[in-house]
């Protein structure tokens, strides 16, 4: 070895040395993507033709004055769908819908998450409370009934009024109009994903909101908080709910809807 390599030699020698002995980095697997606490679905209605017209709710209303249809491939993502149509002068209020005592184990103190998909049509020509004629208003029915027979602090009624270009606004309220809050509006022929909170409380920290085609939990499009709302009767849950508003000789109103379920979380994917 000439002079010069082991003058390289030993400072190469020298600087591992110094270094210390190789570092050997662990081989760590990859921490999976932090998961949301998972949902517990309580009730899904089931919308096949099988299963129409209870959709797995055990009973469906007597056809009086409107009809209702099964939409094969009807939704908006090709899932079938329901239809819902009130019948053109039909004076006269109606129950529409599903109602069961579905809704299980609701908590005291804490929320419950209802939510569908649904598409309105029609000029919406009401004939105002009880229907028939040939007046024409605006139609406010109720859609979405939790809690039945348990006084004005328990029963939730979610409510829809229309005008000629679909929805003028959905009404979130206690059974007789209290402690109400409402959305803007939704055009005809447009699906909306809808989810309602219903908060519980056994003092006044109860409330309920609403998201349409929105999930951003933080930004509900109507909320009222702070309020008294048991849980009192709510395993029962009627979706369809309530004509209150017949229609004119000259009028259409239907709704179309899917995808109809309960839920123990929001779910900002919908």
């Amino acid at each position: 070895m000439t002079p010069l390599a082991y003058v390289w030699s030993a400072a190469l020698a020298a600087f591992l040395i110094a270094q210390g002995p190789p570092v050997v980095v662990p081989q760590v697997p990859p921490v999976p993507p932090v998961q949301p606490p998972s949902e517990h679905i309580v009730f899904r209605a089931t919308y096949t033709q099988a299963s129409y017209p209870n959709l797995g709710w055990g009973s469906a209303e007597p056809l009086t004055t409107w009809t209702r249809a099964f939409l094969s491939g009807g939704g908006p993502s090709g899932q079938h769908a329901v239809r819902f149509a009130g019948v053109s002068g039909a004076a006269g209020q109606a129950n529409w819908g599903n109602r069961a005592g579905v809704n299980h184990d609701v908590p005291a103190n804490g929320s419950r998450f209802y939510r569908w998909r649904m598409r309105m049509a029609g000029n919406h020509c009401g004939g105002g409370w009880g229907g028939g004629g040939t007046q024409c208003s605006t139609m406010t029915n109720k859609l979405l009934i939790v809690g039945q027979g348990c006084g004005s602090n328990c029963r939730f009624i979610l409510t829809y009024e229309t005008h000629a270009a679909g929805i003028h606004h959905f009404r979130i309220q206690k059974d007789g109009g209290a402690d109400l809050a409402d959305t803007g509006p939704f055009p005809n022929g447009q699906w909306l994903a809808v989810q309602v909170e219903i908060v519980t409380s056994t003092g006044t920290s109860g409330g309920y909101k609403i998201w349409v085609n929105n999930g951003t939990y933080g930004s509900p499009n109507a909320v009222r908080t702070g309020i008294r709302q048991t849980n009192a009767g709510h395993s029962f849950t009627w979706f369809g709910g309530f004509m209150n508003d017949g229609l004119a000789n000259a009028g259409t109103h239907s709704f179309d809807h899917t995808d109809f379920e309960i839920s123990t979380a929001f779910n900002p994917n919908w």
